[in-house]
């Protein structure tokens, strides 16, 4: 009986992978933290790493950046991939990592990168150009006792319920 159960998951498993295999619609991105007195050197180096894919005809170009919390937090997206793009890059990855390490990676101090694939028929990939969907703000706040800070706090939170986003 245990058998069966894990044959049928493991077939229930495959199922699910196998349309994702077949989608172009997944987005490769890179998460990278920038020391601050690097920043400008970091967006300048992006640049120069991103006319250098469109000098070697990729068409896969890492088509944006943009900086995510505005401490050195960048994504580096590339949508509207495929696996099948994936497995055959128009550019040589050696040559790309050689010249991402003289443009960017010296400014960074970490980098992750992460692959969304979407289930077909469900929601594509964001558009990068689209307006963010949420934002964040963050406060360090010292009341020494003050009730004016609560208020202001409380009068701020009925200000964002009633904002147009």
């Amino acid at each position: 009986m245990r058998y069966s159960v894990l044959a049928v998951v493991a077939f229930s498993m495959a199922a699910l992978v196998l349309p994702l295999q077949a989608q172009d619609n997944l987005t490769l991105g890179v998460f990278v933290t920038v020391r601050a007195e690097n920043v400008p050197d970091f967006e300048e180096a992006a640049r120069d790493h991103a006319a250098w894919h469109a000098d070697q005809n990729d068409t896969q170009a890492w088509p944006a950046y943009q900086a995510l919390t505005g401490h050195g937090e960048y994504a580096i997206l590339a949508p509207n991939m495929s696996f099948a793009s994936m497995d055959a890059p128009t550019v040589d990855m050696s040559a790309d990592v050689a010249a991402w390490a003289g443009h960017g990676a010296a400014y960074t101090e970490t980098e992750e990168m992460v692959l969304w694939a979407s289930v077909p028929g469900g929601n594509p990939p964001p558009d990068p150009n689209a307006f963010p969907v949420a934002q964040v703000f963050e406060f360090e706040i010292q009341s020494n006792g003050q009730p004016a800070v609560m208020e202001g706090i409380e009068r701020f939170s009925e200000a964002m319920a009633d904002a147009p986003f």
